[in-house]
């Protein structure tokens, strides 16, 4: 799919989308796509539309490694014991909450091995 139609596929699934300041695009024609950035010692991610999500953990675990650092974080409001399972992260209660948008987002955290 082009990232025209992963975007429209992502916005009739969750919401509006905007590229926050700060953050870099990745983009898979057959996979999907995924914001990203370095923020406060990981790599944080916000939009993700993906029909693989452990090729996108694989992905960020990449990003984690190519800018030296350790750790993986992501946020969504769905099911957070089916996204534990899925990929294998831990829930970090202290970095939920309710954001702008007025949604509960979970936040979850993964470590990376064998940064540089």
């Amino acid at each position: 799919m082009t990232i025209e139609q992963w975007i429209q596929k992502y916005e009739k699934r969750a919401e509006k989308f905007d590229v926050p300041p700060g953050y870099k695009i990745f983009y898979d024609t057959d996979k999907g796509f995924m914001l990203w950035r370095v923020h406060d010692g990981a790599i944080e991610i916000d939009h993700c539309c993906t029909n693989d999500i452990n090729y996108m953990i694989r992905v960020a675990e990449q990003k984690a490694r190519e800018n030296g650092v350790n750790l993986i974080r992501t946020m969504t409001y769905k099911n957070p014991a089916a996204y534990l399972r899925l990929t294998k992260s831990h829930l970090d209660i202290g970095r939920s909450r309710v954001l702008a948008n007025g949604l509960f987002y979970w936040c979850f955290e993964k470590g990376v091995t064998n940064v540089i």
